[in-house]
Protein backbone atom coordinates (compact mmCIF):
# COMPACT_ATOMS: atom_id res chain seq x y z
CA UNK A 1 0.00 0.00 0.00
CA UNK A 2 2.44 2.47 1.01
CA UNK A 3 3.94 2.14 -2.77
CA UNK A 4 1.06 3.11 -4.18
CA UNK A 5 0.92 5.94 -2.26
CA UNK A 6 4.21 7.06 -2.95
CA UNK A 7 3.37 6.39 -7.05
CA UNK A 8 0.44 8.81 -6.63
CA UNK A 9 2.51 11.63 -4.84
CA UNK A 10 5.21 11.48 -7.44
CA UNK A 11 2.02 11.39 -10.07
CA UNK A 12 1.25 14.79 -8.14
CA UNK A 13 4.83 15.98 -8.09
CA UNK A 14 4.85 15.55 -12.13
CA UNK A 15 1.58 17.36 -12.74
CA UNK A 16 2.75 20.36 -10.29
CA UNK A 17 6.25 20.36 -11.86
CA UNK A 18 4.51 20.37 -15.51
CA UNK A 19 2.07 23.25 -14.19
CA UNK A 20 4.95 25.04 -12.79
CA UNK A 21 7.05 24.70 -15.86
CA UNK A 22 4.13 25.79 -17.78
CA UNK A 23 3.62 28.99 -15.70
CA UNK A 24 7.60 29.71 -16.15
CA UNK A 25 7.22 29.69 -19.74
CA UNK A 26 4.07 31.72 -20.29
CA UNK A 27 4.24 34.07 -17.30
CA UNK A 28 7.72 35.27 -17.33
CA UNK A 29 8.37 34.38 -13.75
CA UNK A 30 11.45 32.89 -12.26
CA UNK A 31 11.03 29.35 -11.87
CA UNK A 32 12.18 29.22 -8.36
CA UNK A 33 9.68 32.29 -7.44
CA UNK A 34 6.37 29.70 -9.53
CA UNK A 35 8.27 26.93 -7.21
CA UNK A 36 8.15 28.80 -4.06
CA UNK A 37 4.09 29.77 -4.80
CA UNK A 38 3.35 25.91 -5.35
CA UNK A 39 5.34 25.15 -2.14
CA UNK A 40 3.31 27.62 0.23
CA UNK A 41 -0.03 25.42 -1.45
CA UNK A 42 -1.34 23.44 1.44
CA UNK A 43 -3.27 21.41 -1.33
CA UNK A 44 -0.76 20.85 -3.70
CA UNK A 45 1.46 20.05 -0.64
CA UNK A 46 -0.63 17.77 0.80
CA UNK A 47 -0.92 15.65 -2.69
CA UNK A 48 2.40 15.34 -3.93
CA UNK A 49 5.46 14.39 -2.82
CA UNK A 50 7.24 18.05 -2.23
CA UNK A 51 10.89 16.58 -2.60
CA UNK A 52 10.35 14.84 -5.91
CA UNK A 53 8.91 18.35 -6.99
CA UNK A 54 11.85 20.26 -5.49
CA UNK A 55 14.04 17.59 -7.52
CA UNK A 56 12.37 17.81 -10.82
CA UNK A 57 12.18 21.73 -11.00
CA UNK A 58 15.73 22.00 -9.26
CA UNK A 59 17.23 19.79 -11.86
CA UNK A 60 15.58 20.89 -14.62
CA UNK A 61 16.43 24.58 -14.03
CA UNK A 62 20.00 23.28 -13.64
CA UNK A 63 20.24 21.47 -16.71
CA UNK A 64 17.92 23.04 -19.35
CA UNK A 65 20.82 23.79 -21.75
CA UNK A 66 21.86 19.83 -21.62
CA UNK A 67 18.39 18.62 -21.38
CA UNK A 68 16.73 21.37 -24.42
CA UNK A 69 19.92 20.14 -26.82
CA UNK A 70 18.74 17.19 -26.24
CA UNK A 71 15.55 17.22 -26.96
CA UNK A 72 16.10 19.60 -30.08
CA UNK A 73 18.61 16.55 -31.59
CA UNK A 74 15.49 14.60 -31.66
CA UNK A 75 13.03 16.77 -33.00
CA UNK A 76 15.52 18.27 -35.25
CA UNK A 77 13.82 21.77 -34.98
CA UNK A 78 14.15 24.64 -32.52
CA UNK A 79 12.31 23.58 -28.97
CA UNK A 80 10.75 27.07 -28.77
CA UNK A 81 8.48 26.27 -31.70
CA UNK A 82 7.35 23.30 -29.63
CA UNK A 83 3.64 23.64 -27.64
CA UNK A 84 4.00 24.98 -24.52
CA UNK A 85 2.56 22.27 -22.29
CA UNK A 86 4.51 19.83 -24.34
CA UNK A 87 7.32 21.69 -23.39
CA UNK A 88 6.70 21.55 -20.05
CA UNK A 89 5.86 17.85 -20.48
CA UNK A 90 9.32 17.18 -22.29
CA UNK A 91 11.10 19.45 -19.58
CA UNK A 92 10.58 17.12 -16.23
CA UNK A 93 10.32 13.99 -18.02
CA UNK A 94 13.84 14.40 -20.14
CA UNK A 95 15.10 15.36 -16.84
CA UNK A 96 13.71 11.89 -15.31
CA UNK A 97 15.25 9.88 -18.44
CA UNK A 98 18.46 11.81 -18.25
CA UNK A 99 19.00 11.99 -14.66
CA UNK A 100 16.93 9.90 -12.25
CA UNK A 101 17.78 6.20 -13.35
CA UNK A 102 16.12 4.34 -10.15
CA UNK A 103 12.35 5.71 -12.24
CA UNK A 104 12.07 2.98 -15.14
CA UNK A 105 11.94 4.80 -18.56
CA UNK A 106 8.92 3.23 -19.64
CA UNK A 107 7.23 4.28 -16.63
CA UNK A 108 8.28 8.26 -17.31
CA UNK A 109 6.95 8.25 -20.56
CA UNK A 110 4.31 6.20 -19.85
CA UNK A 111 3.24 9.07 -17.09
CA UNK A 112 4.46 12.07 -19.29
CA UNK A 113 2.43 10.87 -22.13
CA UNK A 114 -0.68 10.58 -20.07
CA UNK A 115 -0.18 13.56 -18.53
CA UNK A 116 -0.11 15.36 -21.94
CA UNK A 117 -3.12 13.75 -23.11
CA UNK A 118 -5.20 15.27 -20.47
CA UNK A 119 -3.04 18.78 -20.54
CA UNK A 120 -1.29 19.17 -23.78
CA UNK A 121 -2.79 19.24 -27.22
CA UNK A 122 -5.09 16.83 -29.28
CA UNK A 123 -2.31 15.40 -30.44
CA UNK A 124 0.73 16.22 -28.86
CA UNK A 125 1.00 13.30 -26.89
CA UNK A 126 2.53 11.53 -30.44
CA UNK A 127 5.37 13.59 -30.65
CA UNK A 128 5.84 13.62 -26.28
CA UNK A 129 5.68 10.11 -26.62
CA UNK A 130 8.63 9.73 -30.08
CA UNK A 131 10.90 12.19 -28.51
CA UNK A 132 10.96 10.56 -25.21
CA UNK A 133 10.77 6.85 -26.57
CA UNK A 134 14.07 8.06 -28.46
CA UNK A 135 15.86 9.69 -25.39
CA UNK A 136 15.22 6.25 -23.12
CA UNK A 137 17.14 4.64 -25.95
Amino acid sequence: MANYYRHANRVHARRYAMQALYEHQMTGRSLSEVQQDYRHDSEACEKMDTAYFDRLLNGVQERRGVIVSSLEGLLNYSFDKVDPVEQAVMLYAAYELLYIPEIAAPVVVAEAVKMNKRYGSEEGYRLVNGVLDRLAK
